[in-house]
């Protein structure tokens, strides 16, 4: 009956540990360190590939949410070529002038475009080397929420600490992570089978 019993809780957990494992780094007071510390102990040789799939799987709801909702904080790109190109054309047009300008002046404009040339493709070389991290990533590297002390102890039971109140205010500074945590943080967890919750027959021991 053991060994049954726990190749139906391996079942459950294989479906839900991820959502567990992302809702507790969804947890700002914890994000990657229960993870940190639970896998070697759970998954012994092995918990670095665990994690990397919770990551994973992570970054994959985070790219979904990221793309049903348009969000301003998710563009992160200027078109710099585009608006230098706008600038150039302005000034080539603004360098037309009669044909009985100078030589030297013709010259003159001609060195600046080209200087200006050069500065775009510097603008464009060094921009490619720019890091640019979106919310998760801001999230994950971030200082975690401190944790209520009492008597020089760490409670890990404190029940004051509302953690869809902490996300609600930090919302504009991690806008799609904050959707992924109203979603994930809402479910409630069971330990009540799904089949068991809509059968209409009574429990039965074979």
């Amino acid at each position: 009956m053991a060994v049954n019993m726990m190749k139906r809780f391996e079942k459950s957990w294989k479906l839900s540990s991820k959502t567990f494992a992302i809702a507790s780094i969804l947890d700002p007071r914890f994000k990657m360190k229960l993870v940190d510390y639970y896998f070697p102990l759970m998954y012994p040789g092995n918990s670095e590939e665990k994690k990397l799939e919770v990551i994973e799987v992570l970054k994959r709801l985070y790219n979904e949410y990221a793309t049903c909702y348009a969000s301003s904080a998710h563009v992160y790109s200027a078109n710099i070529s585009t608006n230098d190109v706008n600038m150039e054309d302005s000034i080539s047009v603004g360098s037309r002038g009669s044909s009985s300008a100078s030589q030297s002046s013709f010259t003159s404009q001609s060195s600046f475009t080209s200087k200006r040339k050069g500065l775009t493709a510097f603008l464009e070389e060094s921009s490619q080397h720019d890091v640019i991290r979106t919310d998760l990533e801001q999230y994950l590297s971030a200082d975690v929420h401190p944790i209520k002390s009492g008597s020089g102890t760490i409670d890990l039971n404190d029940s004051s600490f509302d953690v869809l109140g902490w996300w609600k205010f930090h919302g504009p500074v991690y806008p799609i992570v904050a959707l992924i945590a109203r979603d994930i943080l809402a479910i409630p967890a069971s330990s009540v089978a799904s089949e068991s919750v809509f059968s209409t027959s009574g429990r039965v021991v074979d």
